[in-house]
């Protein structure tokens, strides 16, 4: 395994997703709990789930989700690398294949796509988040 997380965790859903398994098993970390939730909550997974191995080890249980037998996610791309990060300013985070895709960015309010960064409200007033643009996907 690399040293690059979500690099590997892309692959393995972009993998999963390809052969139509309906679960897969991802060693742990909050990290990419919360780039799941992320997923779960813009309607690409089914859901997730952590998993004790033992007292120490967790795993990561992504449901994907399939519609009429072909996957939500069409294709899933790190963005940031561990040598080169990449970041988007608010104003700049224009709809993605349409308003079809996602980016999920880090930001200093936490992880969160693209859509949500766009609309946040701060104090009562609407404000545009940017961050870190961790991964796209369609």
């Amino acid at each position: 395994m690399s040293r690059d997380v979500v690099a590997d965790f892309c692959t393995i859903i972009r993998n999963a997703v390809a052969v139509k398994k309906r679960v897969v098993d991802i060693p742990y970390s909050t990290f990419k709990e919360r780039i799941a939730s992320v997923m779960k909550d813009e309607g690409y997974l089914k859901g997730y789930q952590v998993i004790l191995l033992d007292a120490v080890k967790k795993n990561l249980r992504i449901f994907p989700k399939y519609l009429s037998g072909a996957p939500a996610i069409t294709e899933i791309k790190s963005i940031s690398t561990c040598g080169s990060r990449v970041y988007c300013s608010g104003n700049k985070l224009w709809p993605l294949k349409n308003g079809y895709g996602i980016r999920i960015l880090s930001t200093n309010q936490g992880v969160m796509s693209d859509r949500k960064a766009r609309s946040f409200v701060y104090d009562g007033k609407k404000i545009c988040l940017g961050g870190e643009v961790i991964c796209t996907l369609w």
